[in-house]
């Protein structure tokens, strides 16, 4: 099937959602989460930007949610909020830095204590915990995040978490992808090595997630359909963000011109509320 053929065939198999569809994505649904963002190092998106997108939609539906910067990679997503909003997210002020200063065990209080709250439009609220801006530093805070993965995971069960994250398994991070309720995957699929990359670690993330069934958000184009790439991985395809500026989904005002983008991104979070839902049923079904 020609390339154009496939595109168009992806597109359908991802049906477009109204209003109503995308609340009844949500409804129904009191349960806390936990979510895992996971970029591979091929993908121009990175789990930070990703996640703070599906943190702010599902704050837009009434759902306060903490978003934990646990990427080692170094990728400075206070700082680039900062750029993106022109307002403070200083993790040295307020963030793992200084939280991991303060040398307290982990409480709901003290670690609302040390985040920031993103404005968002709706009735529900987005709290940051930010990482150090400096490679050295994100790896030293993601390393202290998993030796104390049972006090945070502890000290936020009754509320929904979002964390991004690299190379999870690499860093000791094994805890939060089992306890996760959803694992997210951006990758892209443009290339025949990037799809092999892209089935790797699908395949990798799947065996280590104990609950769920990970989930695709495909970075960029695909030269293949959905549900070729859902057989050859063994995840899911959530959705694609194909030539999306960084700014629509980091930044609080959405403008006129990315009105279309945002709308993907909405029912792209909403998918992946979804799975969320789905997932704690599955690993409650597997601990039965």
């Amino acid at each position: 099937m020609p390339l154009r053929a496939r595109r168009r065939r992806n597109k359908r198999n991802v049906a477009r959602l109204d209003k109503d569809g995308i609340a009844d994505l949500y409804a129904d649904d009191p349960l806390a989460r936990l979510v895992v963002v996971v970029a591979s190092d091929e993908a121009a998106l990175d789990s930070g930007s990703v996640a703070v997108a599906i943190a702010r939609n599902w704050a837009m539906h009434g759902r306060d949610v903490l978003l934990v910067d646990a990427d080692a990679s170094g990728s400075a997503l206070a700082r680039r909020l900062e750029q993106a909003n022109r307002a403070n997210f200083s993790p040295a002020t307020r963030g793992l830095p200084s939280l991991m200063a303060a040398r307290r065990p982990l409480t709901a209080r003290l670690l609302s204590e040390h985040c920031w709250r993103l404005n968002v439009s709706g009735k529900g609220t987005v709290s940051l915990l930010l990482g150090p801006t400096s490679d050295s530093g994100a790896s030293l805070s993601a390393v202290w995040l998993a030796d104390g993965a049972v006090s945070l995971l502890g000290a936020t069960a009754d509320r929904t978490m979002v964390m991004s994250m690299s190379d999870p398994l690499a860093r000791g991070q094994e805890a939060f992808l089992r306890a996760a309720s959803a694992v997210v995957l951006v990758a892209p699929a443009d290339t025949d090595e990037r799809f092999e990359m892209l089935c790797a670690l699908g395949g990798t993330l799947t065996a280590a997630a104990e609950r769920c069934t990970p989930c695709l958000v495909i970075d960029g184009p695909a030269d293949r359909g959905y549900e070729e790439i859902r057989t050859a991985s063994g995840v899911h395809v959530a959705g694609q963000l194909e030539a999306v500026p960084e700014r629509v989904l980091l930044r609080n005002r959405r403008r006129r011109r990315d009105g279309k983008t945002a709308r993907l991104v909405e029912e792209l979070a909403a998918r992946i509320a979804f799975l969320a839902r789905e997932g704690t049923c599955e690993g409650q079904g597997r601990a039965a």
